[in-house]
């Protein structure tokens, strides 16, 4: 009895995961972003699409930019970016590394 629950089970989990899998290539397919906005851009709900952020892009594209100079060390560019006042998800600071 309990391996027919166990097979059940196993059917609804590998069910469920591949109509999710399903969903996100359809939003794909209809040029809608399936997950949240990365950084530098922000959900539009309304239109269901990403949109390019006024504020962060700008921090995010200097950070790039820093970085890719090859005088600033990861920690350097970091520290700057900090310092600038770039907030990230949970309203932590971007790049907030412990340890």
């Amino acid at each position: 009895m309990l391996a027919i629950a166990f097979g059940m089970s196993k059917y609804y989990v590998d069910n469920l995961s591949e109509n999710i899998k399903r969903g996100q290539r359809q939003k794909l397919k209809n040029g809608i972003f399936p997950q949240w906005a990365p950084m530098g851009y922000r959900n539009d709900h309304a239109t269901k699409t990403i949109i390019l952020d006024g504020v962060k892009a700008p921090l995010i594209r200097k950070a790039f930019e820093m970085y890719g100079t090859g005088d600033y060390t990861f920690r350097q560019v970091q520290e700057a970016v900090n310092g600038l006042g770039l907030i990230g998800k949970k309203n932590r600071s971007f790049w907030d590394f412990r340890g």
